[in-house]
């Protein structure tokens, strides 16, 4: 369907003088818009609004540190049930990549977070989504920034999940691909960190068969 344009201008529009990204959700703090947000918030919710349109709506709000964006993603995944939205097809494989989208959407809206109760606060709120999203990631195509997740933002609760998903992605070499190497790499970064126990991760890791 097609978004009307005030809505593509207000998913998609950068603010004057922007030059270091092309994508509005990465925008530094200090050059959010204030009053999109109003704007969004009511977007996100309006039933007359494309389910696609509402859906990028949140995916802005969460990216902006927003609480009702991340809170929408959250119950999005939910009443999913696992089943693929379809709202972004990859580009050159045409498998969805909406669960892509809200992951980094909810990683965005935690790193957005100032202090540590607040992250803390926004970890605990978008953790279980975010297990959900990795568990689904074992049987569907689509891929997630893991790397950043684990090693990067300290989501170390995922670790279990991520070498549940390995070994689901291993019965389908074929259709993960890249997915598998990238794993691979991760769960073999965590076997050589000095945080975590080698003998955990070793062995998963060296049954990479791309």
């Amino acid at each position: 369907m097609t978004v009307h344009l005030t809505h593509e201008r207000l998913l998609t529009e950068l603010p004057p003088g922007v030059d270091y990204t092309d994508d509005v959700a990465d925008l530094d703090r200090d050059d959010i818009p204030k009053d999109r947000i109003p704007l969004l918030q009511q977007l996100m919710v309006d039933d007359q609004a494309p389910e696609d349109v509402q859906l990028r709506a949140a995916l802005l709000l969460s990216s902006w540190g927003e609480s009702q964006g991340a809170r929408y993603l959250i119950r999005y995944v939910e009443h999913a049930g696992g089943a693929s939205p379809g709202w972004f097809p990859h580009r050159l494989r045409n498998y969805d990549e909406t669960y892509t989208h809200i992951c980094w959407a909810l990683a965005r809206y935690w790193s957005s977070q100032e202090g540590v109760a607040d992250q803390a606060s926004a970890k605990a709120d978008i953790l279980p989504t975010l297990k959900k999203l990795v568990q689904l990631a074992g049987h569907e195509s689509f891929e997630l920034p893991l790397e950043y997740l684990v090693l990067t933002a300290g989501f170390t609760e995922l670790i279990p999940d991520v070498k549940a998903m390995f070994l689901n992605i291993l019965k389908q070499p074929e259709r993960h691909h890249w997915k598998v190497e990238d794993t691979a790499k991760l769960l073999d970064q965590l076997a050589h960190h000095p945080t975590y126990n080698r003998d955990d991760f070793g062995t998963l890791a060296s049954r990479n068969s791309i």
